[in-house]
């Protein structure tokens, strides 16, 4: 070596100075993966690090639109919601933790609701969502879709605009363009596709949310969330001035609640119950679904039903003449107060007497409409129930009664909720029971606008409990 040194060391200093520096083995990231794939037999590298290092490697070729979670997949929620417990109990359920909020149609995220941000919120408050978005203002962070992922990892891993993002869309036209939101993509999203594997939380109920394929959870883990509520059943609450208004119409413009067939001090107790019902619309669900409809056509029903907030749409008659409706419109009064098709049916007076009533008991009819009334916008309606209406209508009985015998509304007041508690409590009674098969009249037009009809059943398959309590 020593030897040779004299020439080799010129020789090459002259091969650098004229052909550069020796390049080496190089390799490009195809031929990395390659490399690492080809010698797992004789490295000690598992299948998931592989699987890691190749993931890795990808992660400047895949773009967000290929990994994002699509917007009609999204769980959302309208900026006009009410956090009430029904609504909590949905967001709890969905295993979320950051839940985008829309306003107007659902491409209009407005900002993102953590569910860290409900620590402090009361369901029995009915607190709107708006308002509790308005105080955090959570940021909303958009990217196109064309972003790749290794520079959103790098945005996520900074952390200002959180954890999530919102992926746009240019649509291109003859003017300015437009910017259309398509779908959203997590942190998680980003490491699932880093580790080529699927992250599952305790909180997950899917574990893909582009496959839809819901997990397997043990049957210890579905806790029913409604035991937090005290009761099973929620009672809907309005505004006084609004129960106020609803008594002033009842009073004035339905004849079935008039003062003479109902006293104004019942009609006040009787909308203390529970007989406000809500109907919450999202703007995603199927228009014929069942749960919209206050009244389907040929469907018997035994309630009245007066719109308090919100709009229906009715359809009538064979030639489905369809129109709209709102507040302080009012359907089904033909349930509470006609008997049709009964020849030995008492001839009514203006309030009806005892043997009247427990007549009405016994029928036991169901109005038949030939029309439907479905929600298209968040509705609000008052249902009052034939027994109810009956119980009312004994109530008013017996204050009057009481009044003539020189008693006060203060004493027949509790009598009075009495009453009507009883009346609503055989609403549940009826509806466990098992129904009998009706017994069917000759149709007669219950309306002179539409052929609705009554069904009837014998006079021996009567509720007995009603009876009893319309007796007393």
């Amino acid at each position: 070596m020593g030897i040779c040194a004299p020439l080799a060391w010129p020789t090459s200093k002259l091969l650098d100075y004229f052909l550069g520096e020796e390049i080496g083995t190089h390799y490009n990231r195809e031929r990395l993966k390659e490399l690492v794939k080809v010698t797992n037999h004789v490295n000690d590298l598992d299948k998931e690090e592989v699987n890691i290092i190749s993931g890795a490697l990808d992660l400047r070729k895949k773009k967000v639109k290929d990994i994002m979670t699509k917007l009609k997949d999204c769980y959302m929620l309208p900026i006009n919601s009410i956090l009430d417990f029904e609504t909590m109990t949905e967001i709890v359920k969905s295993g979320y933790s950051r839940i985008p909020v829309y306003e107007g149609n659902r491409g209009n995220i407005v900002t993102v609701l953590f569910i860290k941000d409900l620590a402090f919120v009361d369901p029995d408050d009915n607190t709107p969502l708006r308002t509790l978005c308005q105080y955090y203002q959570n940021p909303c962070n958009f990217v196109f879709e064309d972003v790749t992922l290794d520079v959103m990892l790098k945005q996520f891993k900074e952390g200002h605009k959180g954890h999530m993002a919102f992926v746009q869309r240019i649509e291109e036209g003859d003017g300015d363009p437009v910017y259309e939101t398509v779908g959203l993509v997590t942190l998680e999203d980003v490491i699932e596709e880093m580790i080529q594997a699927e992250i599952v939380d305790e909180t997950d109920v899917f574990s893909d949310n582009r496959t839809k394929k819901r997990l397997m959870r043990p049957m210890n883990k579905l806790h029913d969330i409604a035991a937090f509520a005290g009761h099973q059943h929620q009672r809907v609450h309005v505004s006084p001035q609004l129960v106020l208004a609803t008594f002033q119409f009842l009073s004035t413009s339905v004849d079935a609640f008039r003062p003479d067939m109902i006293s104004e001090t019942v009609l006040r107790r009787l909308l203390k119950q529970d007989v406000i019902q809500h109907i919450k619309l999202r703007g995603d669900e199927d228009k014929n679904d069942p749960k919209r409809y206050v009244f389907q056509e040929g469907k018997p029903v035994d309630y009245f039903v007066l719109i308090l907030e919100g709009r229906v749409e009715v359809t009538v008659g064979r030639e489905n003449l369809v129109f709209e409706a709102g507040p302080f419109t009012y359907f089904g009064s033909q349930a509470l107060t006609q008997n049709v098709g009964l020849a030995e049916s008492p001839a009514p007076s203006t309030l009806g007497s005892l043997q009247n009533l427990n007549m009405d008991s016994m029928l036991r009819h169901t109005f038949v409409p030939d029309y439907s009334v479905r929600a298209i916008a968040e509705l609000y309606y008052l249902t009052i129930k034939r027994s109810m209406y009956l119980a009312a209508k004994r109530a008013t009985l017996m204050e009057k009664g009481a009044l003539n015998k020189g008693g006060t509304n203060e004493q027949i007041e509790p009598e009075v909720d009495k009453l009507l508690l009883e009346g609503d409590k055989l609403d549940d009674i009826n509806e466990n029971k098992e129904k009998t098969p009706p017994k069917q009249f000759t149709p007669i037009s219950a309306s002179p606008h539409t052929n609705s009809t009554f069904k009837t059943v014998d006079k021996g398959n009567h509720n007995s409990e009603e009876e009893k309590l319309l007796k007393k």
